[in-house]
């Protein structure tokens, strides 16, 4: 083996759902293929639960029986991708890993790439399951940073009825941590690394699969086998981070991923990012007429996408549309892909695609609205709270009486699952290279209470408190797609 690669120091942020229900039949005992004979903290973890990794010892890419019996004999390969940009050896043992679906660990993908995977992720750890037909499984793990939370308060009166709103970038969260606070981090985001893993190698787990019968969200598109197979299409779901945060007045998290999919058929290339996602308040204060909150306030889903990154694509269709004064919207196109036969005899029988209302999926938006932007090249939404749109709004007051909050809309209260979908297009003579994107969540709560309330007049103040998720840029190689 000849490829080296620099020993990395490794943190994690804290993955996706874990289901408890696997554990009981999870077996400890696996085999790793670390294909780079790295050392990191990861490999060291790697090996410290599932108790065997070993090196692999190809001659080179050529050594193909070699290859494919260490790949089939192993649960886990590994891949530390610092240094090793496309490499041919690299490459044969992921390919062989991807048809026998292999569970894939990635480490330091960043701003390297590999031929046989074609979306590559600004992340310190990637984790593929490759699915033969449908959606691949992919969670990413990024390092870079806490995520802080920033405050803006409003305040309103009886007498002036005018909001007065000041901004602050108050930091509420340590953007770094002392070193011995650090290192006791790492060790449990490298457990929740593992625990992820676990998920996948469990013969009974399915957190989701592929829907035929809607597309976009957290269910992802369709892409049969043959056609993968044939480079015409590829598709995943990917996850990101759980991110929680909980003090004496503000609970909540927040679960968000996106679908993806890229087809090539012979009327041009076409892209869908599908970003989704929960938020989720814990309200401390509604029972009294004092105070509500924190209650959800808005969410917004971001894809960045510039002119310098499209790939000679351009923004097609943003769904939802804007959306005002109504109880549901869709939420994604609907898109079908449609297989012909024999796709490796003709390239140009790659498939089709199609649109239908009865695959789109739907989010109820009582008491909320959406508005969709763009500059052209990106997409994004908000998801806000419309039933009150200033703080004199939740105020009423009765004559000889103390004034009062209006309840809190369920959404507010209890968190809105949403989802949204970009899709982009580009004639066959056009795209090339990378069409490289950002998904991003904005995610706000507000806090109201009286600051002077009696029979004859009443102030209020709001707090609100906001914090934006990344999952870090995403590319995908457009030429890894069949030409026709």
């Amino acid at each position: 083996m000849n490829i080296i690669s620099k020993k990395s120091v490794l943190s994690v942020l804290i993955s996706l759902l874990t289901v408890n229900a696997y554990a009981a039949d999870t077996e400890q005992s696996k085999t790793v293929l670390n294909v780079t004979a790295s050392q990191s903290q990861l490999t060291q973890s790697l090996e410290s639960h599932y108790g065997s990794i070993i090196n692999s010892d190809a001659a080179d890419e050529n050594d193909t029986d070699n290859i494919n019996e260490q790949v089939t004999n192993a649960d886990i390969i590994y891949v530390d991708l610092s240094g090793v940009n496309d490499n041919d050896e690299v490459n044969a043992y992921l390919s062989q890993a991807k048809k026998l679906n292999k569970l894939i660990v990635l480490e330091n993908m960043g701003a390297n790439t590999v031929s046989e995977l074609p979306l590559s992720f600004d992340a310190d750890v990637v984790i593929v399951n490759p699915q033969s037909s449908g959606s691949d499984e992919i969670s990413t793990y990024r390092i870079d940073g806490s995520s802080d939370i920033a405050s803006t308060s409003t305040t309103a009166s009886s007498e002036s009825n005018v909001s007065d709103e000041t901004a602050s970038a108050a930091q509420l969260m340590m953007s770094s941590a002392v070193s011995s606070e650090l290192s006791n981090e790492q060790t449990q985001m490298l457990e929740e690394v593992n625990d992820k893993i676990d998920e996948y190698l469990t013969p009974s787990y399915k957190l989701y699969s592929t829907s035929t019968s809607t597309s976009g969200g957290d269910v992802g598109y369709e892409c049969p086998s043959e056609s993968k197979d044939e480079q015409l299409c590829y598709s995943a779901i990917v996850t990101n981070n759980v991110y929680s945060y909980d003090d004496d007045s503000l609970v909540f998290n927040v679960i968000h991923g996106y679908s993806y999919a890229a087809y090539r058929t012979d009327s041009g290339t076409t892209m869908f990012v599908s970003p989704y996602g929960s938020a989720n308040p814990t309200m401390k204060y509604n029972s009294s007429g004092s105070k509500r909150g924190y209650y959800l306030k808005y969410v917004k889903p971001e894809i960045d996408v510039s002119q310098d990154t499209n790939a000679g694509m351009t923004l097609f269709k943003r769904t939802p549309e804007n959306a005002n004064g109504t109880s549901s919207i869709s939420t994604t196109s609907g898109v079908s892909y449609s297989a012909e036969a024999k796709v490796s005899d003709s390239a140009s029988l790659g498939g089709s695609l199609s649109y239908s209302e009865s695959q789109s999926q739907s989010t109820d938006l009582s008491d909320w609205k959406a508005v969709t932007t763009t500059d052209g090249y990106d997409a994004n939404w908000s998801y806000e709270l419309s039933k009150y749109t200033s703080l004199s709004d939740w105020v009423s007051q009765n004559v000889f009486e103390t004034a009062k909050f209006a309840s809190v809309p369920d959404i507010s209260r209890y968190g809105l699952q949403y989802s949204a979908e970009g899709v982009w297009y580009g004639n066959l003579n056009a795209v090339s290279g990378d069409f490289t994107f950002t998904v991003t969540e904005v995610v706000g709560l507000e806090y109201i209470k009286f600051t002077d309330n009696t029979i004859l007049s009443w102030s209020a103040k709001s707090t609100e408190k906001y914090v934006t998720l990344t999952s870090g840029s995403t590319s995908f190689n457009t030429d890894w797609l069949k030409a026709l």
